[in-house]
């Protein structure tokens, strides 16, 4: 199982993310038209703090119980997304980006 710390993001930044993501999307489209890519839907976009990696199962509740315990409470903050990139940096990129204008101290 692939584990990731991630923030779940309320629906306006998730619409102004799909947005963002729609129009890239049409641009790549017009640039490269062989293209083939994977989209993530609106529902799965998030911000990833840290990502774990592949864990067996039990290992990955393990983990998961040990961060629903976690002695630092941390209430809802604002957030809003600002500029964008790919990695990785060289060859064809795997993973688009939006970045985060404010919020990022919350997040840390």
């Amino acid at each position: 199982m692939r584990l990731f710390i991630g923030v779940e993001l309320d629906e306006r930044v998730k619409a102004e993310a799909s947005g963002a993501a729609e129009r890239l999307q049409r641009r790549l489209k017009r640039a490269v038209p062989e293209l083939v890519a994977r989209w993530v839907p609106i529902d799965n976009l998030h911000i990833t703090i840290w990502f774990i990696g592949e864990v067996p199962e039990d290992r990955a509740a393990a983990i998961t119980e040990a961060l629903r315990q976690s002695p630092f409470a941390i209430p809802a903050f604002e957030l809003d997304l600002a500029g964008c990139g790919a990695f990785p940096a060289s060859g064809p990129p795997r993973v688009f980006w939006i970045g985060v204008r404010r919020g990022g101290g919350e997040m840390t």
